[in-house]
């Protein structure tokens, strides 16, 4: 009888742990699959956006075309933000996994070896500038300059804040995908708006992380979208904006 008792105890055991590591898969793969955020307040959000586009509408009816693609351009980016920005009450904050996230040891060894790799086209950079050789003066070309001047400048400024933060402060300054996005940016719009643009996004994003926070909602934006309203702006008012500034110096 004692060892039947024995038997069935370690078929109860055996089975126990059977069940206890199907249990682990399945919080596992349930973890691995975590759906996406619901946004609790589509309904609002909806509404919002047919307003606007209501007023976009009937803006071209009711003013001149120059206000119209005003209001156009300005409807355009508030749907975009909307779109893009988190809006869902439930969701928790999540400032704490994101500054773990971005504070890993290595974060310093990897910015390292971007500034291994952009040490290349900066050295070959250097060399082209003191040839005694001039490009053709013809307008395709500097065009083409111009946009790829441009894609240097607005990845280039926002690599460099990515480089020299993370060294100075050993956590993720920015990421990649806002080099490459302010890259595309400056090939579009030019060196002098890109630069702009990237000096005016964090007022944005400061003035909407404020508001969140005094609401009490997660706090902790992306850049990108900020990014990417500062350069539709700059697009807009960028010259005139820039001849104001300047005329300070005059």
């Amino acid at each position: 009888e004692g060892g039947n008792t024995r038997k069935k105890k370690g078929k109860g055991e055996k089975r126990g742990q059977e069940e206890g590591g199907k249990k682990k898969v399945l919080e596992d793969q349930e973890e691995a699959l975590v759906p996406l955020p619901k946004f609790t307040r589509m309904k609002p959000v909806l509404v919002g956006v047919a307003i606007l586009l209501l007023v976009m509408v009937g803006a071209w009816f009711t003013l001149s075309a120059k206000m119209a693609s005003l209001v156009g351009v300005c409807g355009g980016v508030v749907i975009f933000l909307m779109g893009v920005l988190p809006r869902d009450a439930d969701q928790a904050d999540v400032a704490e996994e994101v500054m773990e996230e971005i504070s890993v040891p290595e974060a310093r060894r990897e910015v390292l070896k971007e500034v291994l790799f952009l040490m290349v086209p900066v050295a070959f950079a250097g060399v082209a500038a003191m040839l005694p050789w001039e490009l053709p003066r013809e307008v395709w070309m500097g065009r083409l300059l111009g946009s790829m001047g441009g894609l240097l400048v607005g990845g280039g400024v926002v690599w460099g804040v990515r480089i020299g933060g993370t060294l100075g402060f050993g956590k993720e300054a920015m990421g990649l995908g806002d080099v490459h996005l302010m890259a595309g940016v400056g090939a579009v719009v030019g060196a002098p708006l890109a630069l702009l643009a990237f000096l005016v996004a964090p007022f944005f994003g400061l003035l909407w992380a404020g508001f969140r926070w005094i609401l009490g909602k997660p706090h902790v934006l992306p850049f990108g979208p900020w990014l990417s309203v500062a350069s539709i702006l700059c697009l807009l008012i960028g010259k005139p904006l820039l001849e104001w500034y300047l005329g300070f110096f005059r």
